[in-house]
């Protein structure tokens, strides 16, 4: 009898704490991705970032080049910058790869690794922000291309910026990514932002 009540204890127990365990399970290929009830989430970051870097490269295509798709032209992504109140966490990096991605996907555009620019900052001691000074730029692109053994063109920003308002229990927030794309020898810049607008109950 004292085993049965043991077993009976033991099995409702096992069924209980099953019942309470998260679950998860791989998602299909064609599976929207969660829109997140609190923060952006990677819907929200694909939409913005995939709309950014599209038209950023189309606009250089166009005004830069006329029209003609570039040939092996070398880029440097310098990060992004975040300037909202959320957290990226370890989101950062995986914005990164999708710029850097995108560009890499556009056609006829190259990036240089993003070591490589990192430790091009490094090694001038320079920070991002510093890059829009002539002459800082110009000792940056000159330990870049050293280390990267290419001329590099056109150095690409990312800011990610945000705004929130309320209404009773509805907060709506928006989301701004804007790509700035300087080009190393003459400073002139091309910008191309992706904004959405989000509803938090």
């Amino acid at each position: 009898m004292r085993i049965q009540t043991f077993c009976f204890s033991a099995l409702t127990l096992l069924l209980l704490t099953s019942c309470g365990a998260p679950a998860g399970r791989i998602m299909e290929d064609d599976e929207g991705d969660l829109v997140g009830g609190n923060r952006a989430g990677s819907a929200t970051y694909d939409l913005i970032v995939k709309g950014a870097t599209q038209e950023l490269l189309q606009k250089y295509t166009d005004q830069v080049l006329s029209g003609s798709r570039p040939t092996g032209l070398n880029v440097a992504f310098a990060g992004i910058e975040n300037r909202q109140s959320e957290e990226l966490g370890e989101w950062r990096d995986e914005l990164n790869e999708i710029i850097d991605t995108g560009i890499n996907s556009f056609g006829g555009f190259n990036t240089v690794s993003q070591r490589y620019v990192g430790a091009a900052l490094r090694e001038t001691g320079l920070m991002p922000d510093d890059l829009f000074l002539p002459a800082k730029r110009r000792k940056f692109f000159e330990v870049l291309e050293i280390q990267a053994g290419n001329p590099v063109k056109a150095l690409i920003f990312a800011k990610l910026t945000g705004g929130q308002q309320s209404q009773g229990d509805v907060r709506q927030r928006r989301y701004r990514l804007t790509l700035d794309m300087v080009d190393s020898e003459t400073g002139a810049n091309i910008k191309a932002d992706k904004d959405i607008r989000k509803e938090y109950r």
